[in-house]
């Protein structure tokens, strides 16, 4: 379990929103046949 204190609960939920949906992106972009590197690049995570 993680405790995430009440006074900063809202900004890290928003930026795990954030994390979520680039990751998606990034798993699009590899599907439909970028590469693995190239879309680290270009998104910034994998």
């Amino acid at each position: 379990m993680v405790c995430i204190p009440a006074e900063i609960a809202a900004s890290v939920a928003a930026e795990a929103v954030v994390a979520m949906n680039t990751e998606s992106k990034v798993r699009k972009a590899i599907i439909d046949g970028m590469d693995p590197q190239e879309a680290y690049l270009t998104f910034g995570k994998f």
